[in-house]
């Protein structure tokens, strides 16, 4: 494999129920949001997924007939309208480049924009399952919310401090290290496969190797990990052969850089 690159990066299989499993992880999105004073700010931005349901949930009663999606029609099912919650669903994923409006109308006749982008776009930002919208930051409900959430990245922060840490000290960060620096002859594995592709949006090269009860990918490509000109996460899925699929891998874009 010659000199290691920058843009290098592999997939080493074995221990994937150990590793970074974007799925399955953690409490379901909830997250806070609190409405801006200036009336000309920008719409607060709420990530969806296709056949994932969405609540937004008020501090005071929607008004259903003034509460409406922009230029949605068709993508989403009828938007749900149910006390001070606003239930959303799209039928499909939303492309990259999509974004649509959603205009909801309180009980005191305030109107609040909201603006709907797929979630994993931008830094692999998950699916809003839950979102607490409060006006008033100091209330007691707000306050609370504020601390859940606060622990909530504690929480994270700290479970995904102690995988890194598994994962430096592991047999397969060891052996990824040794292929990424083009150390076959070092490791286990032996060249199975090698495969590339290419189409408008991207250029694809791999080589896969085969071991015993493991087997592993190297991508040489770090520009796949830009979005315009932004880092951004990439998600590999993997499916088996009946095409039930087996995991999917968050990659996050610090990897180009080890």
């Amino acid at each position: 494999m010659g000199n290691p690159l920058p843009g290098k990066w592999l997939l080493l299989s074995g221990l994937l129920a150990g590793a970074s499993m974007a799925e399955g992880r953690g409490p379901p999105g909830i997250r806070t949001l609190f409405l801006a004073d200036a009336p000309d700010a920008a719409p607060q931005r709420v990530y969806v997924k296709g056949h994932v349901v969405t609540v937004l949930r008020f501090e005071q009663p929607v008004e259903a007939a003034r509460t409406r999606l922009v230029g949605g029609e068709g993508r989403f099912e009828p938007l749900g309208i149910v006390g001070r919650k606003v239930i959303l669903e799209p039928r499909q994923e939303l492309d990259s480049d999509e974004g649509f409006s959603l205009m909801v109308t309180l009980a005191d006749g305030r109107e609040v924009l909201f603006l709907l982008r797929p979630a994993g776009h931008r830094g692999g930002r998950s699916a809003d399952q839950q979102l607490d919208v409060f006006d008033d930051r100091v209330s007691c409900e707000a306050q609370r919310a504020a601390l859940r959430d606060a622990e909530q990245e504690n929480k994270t922060l700290r479970a995904d401090n102690e995988r890194l840490r598994k994962e430096e000290v592991s047999e397969d960060h060891a052996l990824a290290a040794l292929l990424a620096a083009g150390a076959v002859a070092q490791t286990p594995f032996v060249l199975a496969d090698h495969f590339s592709g290419k189409d408008e949006d991207a250029a694809l090269d791999g080589t896969l190797f085969r071991g015993i009860g493991k087997a592993a990918v190297v991508f040489v490509d770090g520009s796949a990990f830009l979005d315009e000109g932004t880092l951004t996460s990439l998600f590999l899925e993997m499916y088996r052969q009946d095409g039930l699929r087996q995991a999917m891998v968050q990659l996050d874009p610090d990897l180009i850089g080890k």
